[in-house]
């Protein structure tokens, strides 16, 4: 048997999951009775990157016979066949010369468990398409005459048979193949490939690879999953149906935000520095990432929009220059478009709700050092205590410096202390006008 190759660039280990990814790993490979294990986490929380850690850390073990194989299930469902995914990364570790038998064993299974058989036989007997059967049904056997038909779906139930049978030979298949060896199929991106896929592989999980040396380690939002499922039977099951599955389960929360604040700046500020790539780096991206990890709950997958959109805003506009002194204001704006398109969008045509979608959105979100909005309805102003740069940002996109009293600035004392404020964020020498432009071409660059 082979070691599966799989092109994972782990050499570091930014986000810490490496201890995780260990712990994880000695669990699913002692622990039978914990397979299927699922991993939970939300979005953003490097669940790919711990995936990934897992099988390499499987693989590069040469103190036991275990294999992990890797399978992100949103880059396979199109396919329509699980089955077909799991026994294809199978391939690749037991080649045909070695376990005949196991191929074989595959290549019926896949004839008689694709769907494809049971389809055209439905079609070739009624002469109906299959998602039409229901209606149509009646009426064929009406033209065509029972004992006929009763023949023919005598053939079918064959086929049903033969179906049971194979796949039942591919499970003694697989026993065997891996009576001295034990192999861990790590899937991937569960929550976000097509539920129907995701159901069908569960239950194959469950059906077909029940077998002593085979073990899953699930990895999804396992609320999202849930969701899923409900949204596809149309009602509340989806949650009951997922627990058939899961014999185990692991949180992954981020790390503490006070507490590990520092290296999560540092290994942020590596990670979007890794994303834009060497020709777009810049301190001023430091320093942006430096504020956003402070204020925001910024995750991985916020950090990758705000590389990707910061690469895309530079190469293809030269107005958007990193060596420019307003660039943080630029990633800032970014960052606003990226993950709250809808506030972006509501700011930048200064819809009627922009108090409601902006304010009550950054007093949850934001690190309470950001300071508190206040929005007095009555009076129809914002007083913005804390002038941080989202604050600024909130000036410039609102048009405050037209006018003042909107933003409670009407004194001039504390106009002066905003602006200066806002003077740091969009850089001397650049106009609110200018700054404004600026917001605003971010944001039709990046909303659609």
């Amino acid at each position: 048997m082979q070691k599966p190759i799989y092109d994972f660039n782990l050499n570091t280990d930014l986000f810490e999951r490496d201890k995780t990814a260990q712990k994880i790993s000695d669990i699913v490979t002692t622990q039978e009775e914990c397979s299927p294990l699922a991993i939970d986490g939300n979005w953003g929380t490097g669940k790919t990157d711990l995936c990934q850690r897992i099988t390499q850390r499987i693989n590069n073990d040469s103190s036991h016979t275990t294999q992990a194989l890797y399978i992100n299930t949103f880059e396979h469902d199109q396919s329509e066949s699980p089955l077909l995914s799991l026994l294809a990364e199978l391939t690749k570790i037991l080649p045909e010369s070695e376990d005949p038998n196991l191929w074989n064993s595959m290549r019926e299974a896949l004839k008689t468990s694709s769907g494809i058989i049971a389809k055209a036989a439905l079609h070739h007997i009624f002469r109906i398409d299959a998602d039409e059967a229901q209606s149509d049904f009646e009426e064929s056997l009406e033209k065509q005459g029972e004992a006929y038909l009763n023949k023919q779906i005598d053939k079918l139930l064959e086929v049903e048979a033969k179906k049971a049978n194979n796949l039942a030979m591919l499970k003694a298949a697989l026993i065997k193949a891996t009576a001295n060896q034990t192999l861990i199929f790590v899937i991937d991106e569960l929550d976000r490939c097509a539920p129907s896929y995701a159901i069908k592989l569960l239950e194959q999980t469950k059906h077909v690879f029940d077998v002593p040396n085979i073990r899953f380690i699930l990895s999804a939002n396992i609320t999202q999953l849930e969701s899923n499922f409900i949204n596809l039977y149309g009602n509340s099951s989806g949650a009951s149906y997922t627990e058939k599955f899961i014999n185990f389960t692991i949180p992954l929360r981020t790390k503490s935000f006070v507490t590990n604040r520092r290296q999560s700046i540092n290994n942020n500020s590596k990670y979007l520095l890794e994303i834009v790539g060497e020709n777009y780096s810049s301190p001023a991206l430091v320093n942006v990432i430096d504020y956003l990890t402070k204020t925001v709950r910024i995750n991985l997958r916020d950090i990758e929009k705000l590389g990707r959109s910061i690469r895309y805003l530079v190469s293809n506009n030269s107005e958007f220059d990193l060596e420019r002194d307003n660039f943080p204001f630029i990633a800032l704006s970014a960052f606003l478009a990226t993950r709250y398109p809808e506030i972006a969008t509501a700011l930048l045509h200064k819809d009627a709700d922009y108090e409601s979608k902006y304010f009550k959105r950054f007093s949850i979100d934001c690190h309470e050092e950001v300071g508190h909005y206040d929005s007095d309805i009555e009076y129809n102003y914002l007083a913005i205590k804390d002038w941080t740069p989202f604050a600024c940002l909130t000036y410039i996109a609102l048009e405050g410096y037209k006018n003042k009293a909107k933003l409670g600035l009407d004194d001039p004392e504390r106009c002066t202390t905003a602006e200066e404020a806002i003077i740091k964020i969009i850089g001397r020498g650049h106009t609110f006008k200018n700054a404004h432009y600026a917001f605003t071409k971010v944001c039709e660059k990046l909303i659609f």
